[in-house]
């Protein structure tokens, strides 16, 4: 991500001008948003995008859920999915 993707998006995001003054304005407002799976949960990465105004959209499977606590899908959703 570092190394390959952020670079990517850094240099072929177009960004208009209105873009540019609204994230001038309000120093909160992303330049850009990632999207990516579990596997990408990293709170050291999430610092990193950050600083770099990257907002990050991820979540982290909660640990404490077991299999068992997992509910039986319905049948004609099993059937059907």
């Amino acid at each position: 991500m570092r190394a390959d993707v952020l670079p990517w998006l850094e240099s072929h995001v177009a960004v208009s001008a209105e873009d540019r003054e609204r994230t001038a304005a309000e120093p909160h407002v992303p330049r850009f948003t990632v999207v990516f799976g579990r596997e990408g949960y990293s709170p050291d990465l999430f610092a990193e995008l950050r600083q770099q105004r990257i907002a990050a959209l991820t979540y982290q499977m909660d640990r404490r859920r077991r299999e068992y606590d997992v509910k039986p899908r319905p049948k004609y959703l099993a059937s059907c999915c």
